[in-house]
């Protein structure tokens, strides 16, 4: 069952999130590691690491890096990803129909990294990465990356 919900999950092109809580039938909670916001040329980024769980911080599902151009935010996507916490998935979900979400150019990884397995507090260090871009109602907010793997899937 887990190593169906991992392919699944490998395979999804839409939120992250819904997938999750459908299979939970709980709500996925987000603590934010470090939040900031940077100039890249012509652009600003907020940038965001964080774990999603499901019971505690200490046990998350999924550890998250993103980088979102300030740029392509509307107002209220903007202020909700600075001033809540708030899983980026739901975050976009709250202003927009779920249909014009996308995962564009998807990559797929599986590496051992102790560093990752040591922020999923897993004890196996074999993770995936998947890393795309996240596209909302054609406009293209930013580059995210998921890592996991089927003990934090377990939680």
């Amino acid at each position: 069952m887990i190593e169906d919900i991992s392919t699944s999950l490998l395979d999804i092109t839409d939120s992250t999130t819904l997938f999750l809580e459908s299979l939970k039938g709980s709500t996925l909670r987000v603590s934010i590691d470090a939040q900031s916001e940077q100039e890249e040329g012509d652009n600003w980024l907020v940038t965001r690491t964080s774990r999603l769980f499901f019971l505690s911080p200490h046990n998350p599902v999924l550890f998250c890096m993103s980088s979102i151009h300030k740029r392509e935010l509307a107002p209220d996507e903007y202020r909700s990803m600075m001033e809540t916490d708030t899983p980026i998935g739901r975050i976009f979900l709250s202003f927009n129909d779920n249909r014009v979400i996308q995962k564009q150019n998807v990559t797929i990884a599986l590496a051992n990294d102790r560093t990752i397995a040591a922020r999923l507090n897993i004890k196996d260090c074999l993770v995936y990465r998947k890393e795309y871009d996240y596209v909302v109602g054609g406009r293209g907010v930013g580059r995210i990356t998921e890592y996991f793997n089927e003990e934090s899937l377990r939680r």
